[in-house]
């Protein structure tokens, strides 16, 4: 793990992507930040108790078909994909301080694509994916035996994709 700056773990809703990517900062001293963090979909008009809804936004989305969602949550990705290419870059040169980036936004087949150096992925999931190195979150495994497994498999790439 000397030679990786940038661990990157994708993943589906509540496979633990946040939780394990906490760990895995704080065991290797780097910095944890979620892809959420970056950009608010404008689909995920989520109320908080700082944030009520728009009605007119709340209305808006749900009239859409999930079909007509699921292509909103997809164009958000592409249009997150050069910030995150960005903080990658970034974050790999030599001397950067280290980053657990985390998120769905994370897509599989695009980050299977990356060629960047000191940067390895994996992608969180119950079920068997596609894409980059997998972690099964199933079975009961803590978030320590989830980090543990996540380093592992993050130690043996050099960069996404291999």
């Amino acid at each position: 793990m000397r030679d990786v700056r940038v661990v990157l773990i994708g993943g589906t809703s509540n496979t633990g992507k946040s939780t394990v990517a906490e760990a895995v900062a704080e065991r290797l001293g780097f910095e944890h930040r979620s892809t959420d963090g970056l950009a608010r979909h404008p689909g995920r008009p989520w109320r908080t108790p700082e944030h009520e809804v728009p009605p007119h936004v709340a209305e808006h989305y749900g009239t859409l078909t999930t079909d007509e969602l699921l292509a909103s949550v997809l164009d958000h990705y592409e249009r997150l994909r050069p910030r995150i290419e960005k903080l990658i870059t970034d974050r790999a040169g030599a001397g950067a301080p280290g980053l657990v980036l985390e998120g769905s936004a994370l897509w599989p087949t695009w980050v299977a694509r990356l060629t960047g150096p000191r940067t390895a992925a994996v992608w969180l999931t119950a079920v068997d994916a596609l894409g980059p190195a997998r972690v099964d979150t199933g079975g009961g495994r803590t978030a320590a035996e989830l980090a543990d497994a996540v380093l592992t498999v993050a130690a043996a790439q050099a960069r996404p994709g291999r």
